[in-house]
């Protein structure tokens, strides 16, 4: 039985968490979601996902300073996902490691695409696919 991708969800709206739960598993995916900033760190390496979904503003540790302590040890994908449309913020989460950024309310299967599409890219890059 092939491995599905693990994709990890930090959100602090249950909503979303649901949503991206709901839709993301159903495409085969095993969907973590955690609503606590301050345990994103500790989840992230307790589940070693294949890609991270962050939401910027949150209570407690802040999406940012998540971002820059996974990209010190990681480079799996991530996904920024939040309702920060500024250019300032777009440009400093970009900078900084995240491979995409999404600002909500977001087209969920937009959002899908774009999770596959780095997946892809990643898996490509992990088994030493040269490019042309």
């Amino acid at each position: 039985m092939e491995k599905r991708p693990i994709i990890l969800a930090v959100d602090d709206e249950d909503n979303i968490l649901r949503l991206l739960d709901v839709n993301l598993s159903v495409e085969g995916y095993e969907v973590i979601t955690i609503n606590d900033s301050n345990l994103a760190l500790e989840y992230f390496y307790k589940y070693q996902p294949d890609l991270l979904l962050l939401d910027l503003i949150m209570p407690g540790t802040g999406g940012f300073t998540i971002l820059e302590n996974i990209r010190k040890q990681s480079n799996v994908p991530i996904i920024i996902l939040t309702a920060l449309s500024d250019l300032k913020s777009i440009e400093h989460a970009l900078v900084n490691g995240a491979d995409d950024y999404v600002t909500k309310p977001f087209n969920i299967r937009l959002l899908s695409a774009r999770v596959r599409a780095r997946l892809k890219r990643s898996e490509m890059t992990n088994v030493g696919v040269a490019a042309n």
